[in-house]
């Protein structure tokens, strides 16, 4: 059995997701690698960050996996939750 080369899957804006496995095509030279999922390893992702894939080529040009670069983003935080207006006893209730 071969021994898997393991690739890096992005989503499609090119966000690193988790690793994965490819194998060698059983009787090509080439490695069979995933959709949108690239040979280069990501940098340390610090905390409070993400690693995006940005390749000149499309996800389904043959190099894809390999002509890029890893870009370190900050993960933007929430939307801040609008305040709930408060209520004011109208004046039948008075």
């Amino acid at each position: 059995m071969t021994t898997p080369t393991i690739c890096y899957q992005t989503d499609d804006a090119g966000r690193y997701l988790h690793e994965v496995e490819a194998y060698p095509f059983p009787m090509e030279d080439r490695l069979n690698v995933p959709f949108q999922a690239v040979q280069v390893a990501p940098p340390a992702i610090p905390e409070g960050h993400l690693a995006r894939w940005v390749s000149p080529l499309p996800p389904v040009a043959a190099d894809y996996d390999t002509v890029g670069d890893w870009v370190i983003e900050e993960i933007p935080a929430p939307p801040a939750e609008p305040d709930e207006p408060a209520e004011e006893e109208s004046p039948a209730q008075a």
